[in-house]
């Protein structure tokens, strides 16, 4: 299978980030991740979330998508640097994924990484005996509008059931000129040994670390 397929990146720096962090933190590693401006390589982020937590998009009004809740108490409304709609990460696993310029440069549109990026993930969790698949071009309404909550809709290139078309993969991106911020969920799949297979499918040389500082 791995024969098949030609990984996006050469290198890939894979972050097994176990830190303590608030969920307000967490969010902002991401945004420091892509703005610092020195990373020579993709760098892939594995991290969990210590408290319930809900992201919203960044064009969404934390306080108005709260207001949705009968009992919000305990949670953490958090704003992500991304865009999409609002995520329940209480059953999630999240995932990061920064692409420096000089990368995002030789893939210009970001749907196009957005595709890759999944057909990656999609290939990685096939391994562990997951029935998923891309949610493709024909399956999705021509008419676009905004979707206020991510795993309640699907667009083109996300990950659904095979059969139910339950989406079990989204993300939303930003574009700066340091590169591109890919933030995602994987959602309802309780095995993680895609985990270690992943990286496997975005590069063909992958560098794990547990603390990022030791990178530099």
């Amino acid at each position: 299978m791995r024969s098949e397929w030609k990984p996006p990146f050469q290198d890939l720096i894979v972050w097994k980030d176990s830190q303590s962090r608030s969920s307000q933190d967490q969010i902002q590693v991401d945004h420091d991740l892509l703005e610092r401006g020195d990373l020579e390589k993709p760098l892939l982020r594995f991290y969990q979330w210590e408290e319930p937590t809900i992201t919203v998009g960044y064009f969404q009004d934390p306080l108005e998508i709260q207001s949705r809740f009968t009992d919000s108490r305990g949670l953490q409304f958090v704003k992500r640097w991304t865009g999409g709609g609002m995520v329940d990460h209480r059953l999630d696993t999240p995932y990061t994924l920064v692409i420096p310029h000089q990368w995002v440069t030789k893939q210009p549109r970001s749907s196009l990484w957005y595709q890759v990026i999944h057909e990656a993930l999609l290939k990685s969790l096939s391994l562990q005996g997951e029935k998923v698949s891309l949610f493709k071009k024909e399956e999705c309404s021509r008419e676009v509008k905004a979707v206020e909550v991510c795993f309640d809709t699907s667009v083109c290139w996300d990950l659904v059931r095979e059969g139910s078309l339950q989406k079990v993969s989204g993300a939303a991106q930003r574009r700066t000129r340091q590169g591109l911020l890919h933030q995602a969920s994987v959602c309802g799949v309780k095995e993680l040994v895609w985990q270690d297979r992943f990286p496997e499918f975005l590069a063909a040389h992958c560098q794990v670390t547990e603390s990022f500082e030791a990178l530099f």
